[in-house]
């Protein structure tokens, strides 16, 4: 899109500003020092919609359909893929070794649970990566496991210390972190680290339970003890708030952000990848090396290959997100679309992502902005209709549409008004 340059008024500056692009206009106030300095220059996002977005009910991968998402998720630009947890189905292992033969450059990482032959399967199939996970909630541990917190740490440090011996990457996932207290996640996590040695540890708020303030403080407390050791966030969506939670994780110190596309996963789902990477990158300019112009299509892909719909008015990729019916919202976005600039009335356009181009949908919410543009688009000179006559033809499809209980399409809009200028 061509650049437009828009004079400064009560000193917001936009001329060659981070926050207003040609297919994006966000916050200035994002950019601020006291803010901006607060992120990093990158973060790597680790999707797991091949493992956890599996737990989705309903939602179960083959081995074409995995191979075919990882191919995808590595055009996409993602650098780390969890591929799935082998010792469930051996297709998982299948479809491993295909895409290693094909030399991909995402790393693959399985997830393990704290168990030697788990370890062991992975290193049979040819994998390099694995995240070693447990829950470390003590009252999970002792009611629904048996194992008190001694017992839990030397599962871990057992754990996590073979999978070093045996030459993996390990993570060390500790799931429902967040229902704990931090006296206690800086004693399990400080220990795991200083016995085991793991190459980096993920904090997991499985139930989607702490703020984002929370998360931010509890990963720089974390972090005071834990030394250089690389922390990641992996966070679910309960209470609506996952993307806020993962930016706040960035924002303590996370280096690495698990998310699914579409949000998929047990629940309310994961973090979506498609909003933390536009998080991320559009409002506190955060690279991830990710490819947005590919958001839409793998979501589509995704939904469709899962059997799980999205939203229409899902944010990012929702196929309904940039229908206008607003007949405010037409007239300003008609008149900045006048002067070039594309983000009147939206934070980004639908071609950013790769989404379908705005679309003026006819209804009883549809006004005169809306008629003007389906007569220029038809090559009909507006000019000569007088005010009675689109007070006519407006109030006609407001009478309609009522009526229809729906949108009407550009063909009952151009007989309406042929109607009214016959």
């Amino acid at each position: 899109m061509e650049y437009v340059k828009l004079e400064t008024i009560e000193g917001i500056e936009m001329d060659k500003k981070p926050w207003f692009k040609p297919e994006y206009w966000v916050s200035p106030i994002n950019y601020m020092e006291e803010i901006k300095n607060c992120y990093p220059k990158e973060v790597t996002i680790y999707d797991v919609t091949l493992r956890d977005g599996e737990q989705t009910p309903g939602v179960a991968w083959n081995e074409d359909e995995r191979v075919r998402i990882a191919l995808a998720m590595e055009e996409m630009g993602i650098k780390r893929l969890e591929i799935g947890m082998p010792i469930v189905s051996d297709t998982i292992g299948k479809a491993v070794k295909r895409l290693m033969n094909m030399n991909v450059k995402t790393e693959l990482v399985a997830l393990c649970r704290a168990k030697k032959e788990d370890i062991d399967l992975c290193a049979e199939i040819g994998l390099k990566s694995v995240i070693v996970e447990h829950t470390i909630n003590p009252y999970l541990c002792k009611n629904a496991l048996d194992l008190d917190v001694d017992e839990l740490i030397e599962r871990l440090i057992s754990t996590i210390s073979y999978a070093k011996q045996q030459g993996f990457k390990t993570n060390f996932f500790g799931w429902d972190a967040f229902r704990t207290s931090i006296p206690y996640l800086q004693k399990i996590y400080g220990t795991v680290v200083k016995e085991s040695k793991p190459d980096s540890v993920t904090l997991t708020d499985t139930f989607g339970v702490a703020i984002p303030a929370a998360v931010k403080m509890t990963i720089e407390k974390v972090k005071e003890v834990i030394g250089d050791t690389p922390i990641e966030f992996h966070g679910h969506n309960e209470f609506g708030f996952g993307t806020g939670a993962a930016l706040a994780s960035v924002e303590g110190g996370a280096s690495v952000v698990h998310s699914a596309i579409n949000g998929l996963g047990e629940r309310t789902g994961n973090v979506p990848t498609e909003e933390i990477v536009m998080a991320l990158e559009l409002l506190v300019g955060v690279k991830t090396g990710v490819d947005i112009s590919k958001l839409s299509a793998i979501s589509r892909l995704v939904a469709e290959i899962g059997k799980e719909p999205v939203y229409g008015r899902k944010p990012i990729v929702g196929p309904r997100l940039f229908e206008v019916e607003s007949g405010l919202v037409s007239d300003v976005i008609y008149k900045m679309n006048k002067i070039g600039v594309k983000t009147g009335m939206s934070p980004f356009v639908p071609e950013l992502v790769g989404g379908n181009p705005m679309q003026y949908v006819i209804g009883k919410g549809s006004g005169k902005a809306t008629i003007l543009f389906y007569l220029e688009k038809n090559g009909m000179d507006a000019s000569k209709i007088t005010k009675e006559q689109m007070e006519n033809i407006i109030n006609e499809i407001k009478i309609e549409s009522r009526i229809r209980k729906a949108l009407l399409s550009e063909k009952d809009l151009m007989e309406i008004i042929g109607k009214e200028i016959s």
